[in-house]
């Protein structure tokens, strides 16, 4: 049985390997390029690559510490586990909707014109033609944070701090991972650096509660990498144009980039994350009880 020093060890390992894989090549952009003109360049692709990184630290960690490359969590395991794919394809539109809602009904907007002069049809083509395509590409990257979030890093903490340990510590370490962007304007726009760092630490938190439940449930880490994909296409961007088409230019122009993330980032998923952390909790529970009854 391996030891807590150890997991520790290996946890340590791991995360410096991911962390080099990734701030390395992004302050040596915002030194040489500078936030604004490195987004705005091919070199903008490095962000898309370093999602590679928490992958790489695992399969890097594994050699070095000789665990062994192969985890079950590698498995898709379909089986009996649709509901949890399905549920990963859909919350993240759920947020976007009943966000979209909101923002509309808080700057007076109760017609949702756009929305009432489409059929169900319309809205359903509309999404599909949208999102397939960058499904199929973005879940590539996306598995590279997955299998190293949810399929090594998780576990290792859940050894050592235990459920809850690896829920608030796990978030918290995944949105310091997202720091140097996060700092300069990436998903909350250009406000206090420090309090985009804290609100990118909370949605990660509440993320890797969804994620990790997703995960444990299956046994795969690839229902996370669906909703890890559709929430990095921001499908709740496009759904706000969709039902927020008839918003005046003045209300439009009241909306910051700040408001819109607080409302989709945090706000939002933080009412699904409470109910999720309360299931992982409660399976956790379960997974205990059979295990004391099989003694």
């Amino acid at each position: 049985m391996t030891n807590k020093k150890t997991e520790l060890l290996r946890l340590g390992l791991f995360l410096l390997i991911t962390f080099s894989l990734t701030w390395i090549p992004y302050f040596i952009c915002l030194k040489q390029l500078g936030y604004e003109k490195w987004l705005n360049s091919s070199f903008a692709v490095i962000i898309t690559l370093t999602m590679l990184a928490p992958a790489l630290g695992n399969i890097l960690t594994r050699l070095i510490t000789k665990e062994g490359l192969w985890s079950d969590k590698l498995c898709f395991n379909f089986k009996g586990n649709f509901k949890y794919y399905a549920t990963a394809l859909l919350l993240p539109i759920l947020f976007g909707v009943i966000s979209v809602m909101i923002v509309n009904i808080t700057y007076g907007n109760w017609s949702f014109e756009r929305l009432a002069g489409r059929t169900p049809f319309e809205v359903i083509a509309n999404l599909m033609t949208s999102f397939t395509a960058p499904v199929l590409y973005y879940s590539f990257p996306c598995f590279g944070e997955e299998y190293g979030w949810r399929g090594y890093m998780n576990d290792k903490l859940k050894s050592l701090t235990g459920t809850v340990g690896a829920v608030i510590i796990g978030g918290i370490i995944w949105g310091l991972w997202h720091a140097p962007l996060v700092a300069n304007g990436f998903n909350f726009g250009k406000v206090n650096p420090f309090l985009s760092i804290s609100l990118m630490c909370v949605n990660c938190i509440i993320i890797n509660a969804i994620c990790m439940y997703l995960t444990e449930k299956t046994g795969s880490v690839y229902p996370a990498v669906l909703l890890h994909t559709m929430l990095d296409l921001h499908p709740q961007s496009d759904l706000q144009k969709f039902f927020a088409g008839s918003l005046s230019k003045d209300i439009e122009n009241q909306i910051t980039d700040f408001q819109i993330a607080l409302v989709l980032m945090v706000i939002i998923p933080a009412l699904f994350g409470v109910v999720y952390f309360i299931l992982l909790m409660r399976n956790r529970k379960n997974v205990e009880t059979q295990a004391t009854s099989t003694v």
